[in-house]
């Protein structure tokens, strides 16, 4: 049975648009507050672990996992070598600068 939330997730993760190509991301397509903190977070300071990136943004260990697992999935983040540490898997677009 598919939540509202599967729903939600399925629906975002259609009309986000990266480019397979060149990997580019619009951030204004990136809906959830959390995942978009993150991506935000990683543009200005690049590859960061779990824990310094939740302390910085304030966010709750279960909130950033949920957020980081999705981003994950989305291919946007990706863990750097064989360390916890992550960075972006995509060139984040601000399309109001």
């Amino acid at each position: 049975m598919s939540t509202t939330k599967d729903w939600n997730k399925t629906t975002v993760a259609k009309h986000i648009q990266v480019n397979k190509m060149q990997k580019h991301l619009s951030i204004q397509n990136i809906h959830d507050p959390y995942e978009k903190k993150i991506l935000l977070f990683l543009d200005k300071n690049g590859e960061s672990v779990y824990g310094d990136i939740f302390k910085e943004l304030r966010i709750s260990g279960a909130k950033g996992q949920e957020a980081i697992y999705s981003l994950f999935e989305q291919g946007l983040i990706r863990h750097k070598r064989q360390t916890n540490s992550i960075e972006l898997n995509v060139e984040i677009k601000n399309e109001l600068d």
